[in-house]
């Protein structure tokens, strides 16, 4: 139904009937986030208000704002709500009760399955959604949604965002609600969408000067590396596999390291140029380095460009991954080097009055291990708080750093024996004599390992902390065997994984709430840390508060789960 300045009063008549209702905005653009139509479905209506529509007579903005205030009483309903938050941010409403969200339900159902609302609703409903391109075409003919001139289709196009939604919704969410578990998890992921929001609306701080300075010295070692492959590499193009083989293996005659799994060819990729490179050829060590100065320049320099506030507004994913853990864009922060020369975490700098409160779980993954497997010697290490690292380098007899700690996680995430040797430079034999030691000294862990990847093959799944589940994909049976042993030992990673996740999310959404006194916000999410920002004045209060917070969803556990904290201007002093 079309939704008119005449009409918006019996509209709100009906909108009152409903307790639920599902939302959705177009846009001009995925960037530029100013609503040009809205969306809502309630019971068996769905509703279109045209606001910036060329060919439509729109509803004026006071108008929407009765809309609006009546809708934003009921149970809202979205579709990836991290957008339409922020949509109605831009019109100055920022939701203080947390909406519901069908990618996030879908995500907790069946993390394996595309969560894109078409292809839910292709999957469940049986129906197929009219794609962006048959109404506003693709390439160079594309055109703004607000410049289509067929109304029947704008309408339908846009009514069936929210029709389908609540549809989902009806289906999806009587699932949630017959698991006590899931309404756990759900519960964390629901109110994480607040604070998921405002950390898309608060954004980062960059010092422009810093970035400016980066960009600099990213140009001059880019043209100073490329003038001297020039000269020694002149007729190569060091994007081509085929040439690199050919000056490398057929010219220089260096050893062939890897093979082509498709041709049998031999291979010159980044990690057979690391090999040149530490055995002394001078091309190779000059072609990584062109590429990493290149890969920031190109990648990260633009994305951590500032606004005219000095602000970056990334993109955080809160199931950006199968495990449910974090994931970022437009800059994936977990990439972002912590390059020597060039101090690119430095570049994100509180600005004058604020400082930044970092704080991380120590060894998270190690511990979880330690709490799913009841191992006792790695119970004992980290209750009477010794350093897990240390220990293992005393029983398997190697250095602590770095042949302990790769041991420790490899031997965690399946790393098997050719692996192993590989990353710590020791002999196959070496290798197994650490890994037969290694579970000499934690034979719980071992048994754990074992027994979660046949549960997940006899299950389907596994259970991580507060009942999240993950199951295998739904091609498990199509695999190879060497498929399938990788699928299995992921599952395993991802109890650990997933589990952090979720006491991470809980803590976030415990310091949410707390840190609004102060004036303190979560403006980013990095693996296991938190990047809080707030007066330099409150920043005593405000560690303490993170920390608490932090520990508060671990105190069930077996083990501590002690955090590390530290107040600084830049994320590279507190990181």
């Amino acid at each position: 139904m079309l939704v008119q300045e005449s009409n918006i009063m019996e509209v709100i008549k009906r909108i009152k009937k409903e307790k639920v209702v599902a939302l959705d905005f177009e846009t001009i653009s995925l960037k530029d986030k100013t609503p040009v139509a809205m969306s809502f479905a309630c019971g068996k209506d769905v509703y279109f208000v045209p606001l910036k529509m060329k060919y439509f007579m729109n509803v004026s903005e006071d108008g929407l704002n009765t809309l609006l205030i009546e809708l934003v009483q009921h149970e809202l309903v979205f579709h990836h709500s991290a957008f339409d938050l922020q949509v109605l941010a831009n019109i100055g409403i920022v939701l203080t009760n947390a909406p519901h969200d069908t990618l996030i339900i879908s995500h907790i159902l069946n993390e394996n399955e595309s969560h894109k609302l078409k292809d839910l609703t292709a999957k469940y409903l049986k129906y197929d959604m009219i794609k962006f391109k048959e109404v506003c075409g693709t390439g160079k003919k594309q055109i703004g949604f607000h410049d289509v001139q067929d109304k029947e289709l704008a309408e339908k196009y846009a009514s069936d965002d929210a029709k389908y939604t609540l549809q989902l919704f009806n289906l999806m969410y009587p699932q949630i609600q017959k698991d006590k578990m899931f309404i756990m998890v759900y519960g964390i992921e629901k109110e994480l969408l607040l604070v998921v929001n405002d950390m898309h609306l608060q954004g980062v701080p960059v010092a422009k000067s810093k970035i400016a300075k980066v960009r600099k010295t990213c140009e001059e070692q880019v043209e100073n590396f490329k003038g001297k492959l020039d000269y020694y590499m002149a007729d190569v193009n060091l994007n081509s596999p085929k040439q690199l083989k050919e000056y490398f293996i057929d010219k220089k005659r260096l050893p062939i390291h890897k093979r082509s799994q498709r041709t049998n060819e031999p291979s010159v990729d980044a990690e057979v140029l690391k090999k040149y490179a530490d055995a002394g050829s001078r091309e190779a060590k000059w072609i990584l380095k062109y590429r990493e100065y290149n890969k920031i320049l190109s990648t990260f320099v633009p994305a951590l460009q500032p606004d005219d506030e000095g602000l970056i507004h990334p993109h955080f994913h809160q199931v950006g991954t199968t495990s449910g853990r974090f994931s970022s864009s437009e800059p994936n922060f977990q990439n972002i080097p912590a390059h020597d020369d060039l101090d690119i975490r430095d570049v994100i700098t509180a600005p004058k009055g604020y400082t930044f409160v970092g704080a991380d779980y120590s060894q998270m993954e190690l511990r979880l291990a330690g709490h799913f497997s009841q191992d006792k010697n790695m119970l004992r290490i980290f209750q009477k708080g010794l350093d897990i690292h240390t220990e293992t380098a005393t029983k398997v007899g190697c250095p602590r750093s770095p042949d302990a700690k790769t041991i420790n996680f490899g031997i965690l995430y399946g790393m098997g024996v050719q692996a192993l040797a590989k990353n710590i430079k020791k002999t196959r034999m070496e290798a197994t004599q650490y890994i037969h030691d290694y579970y000499k000294t934690y034979p719980d862990l071992q048994k754990w390992l074992v027994k979660s990847r046949q549960e997940a093959f006899d299950n389907k799944e596994v259970s991580l902390l507060y009942g999240r589940k993950r199951h295998l994909p739904d091609n498990y049976e199509d695999l190879s065997d060497w498929q399938k042993g990788g699928v299995l030992r992921s599952m395993v990673n991802a109890i650990i994984q997933g589990s952090g996740a979720m006491i991470i999310k809980k803590a976030m959404v415990l310091m949410h709430e707390q840190l609004q006194p102060y004036e303190a916000h979560i403006i980013a999410q990095i693996h296991d840390e938190v990047i809080i920002m707030c007066k330099e004045e409150y920043a005593g209060q405000v560690q303490s508060i993170v920390e608490e917070c932090m520990i508060k969803p671990t105190l069930q556990l077996s083990v501590p789960f002690p955090v590390d904290s530290k107040i600084g201007k830049t994320w590279k002093v507190i990181h």
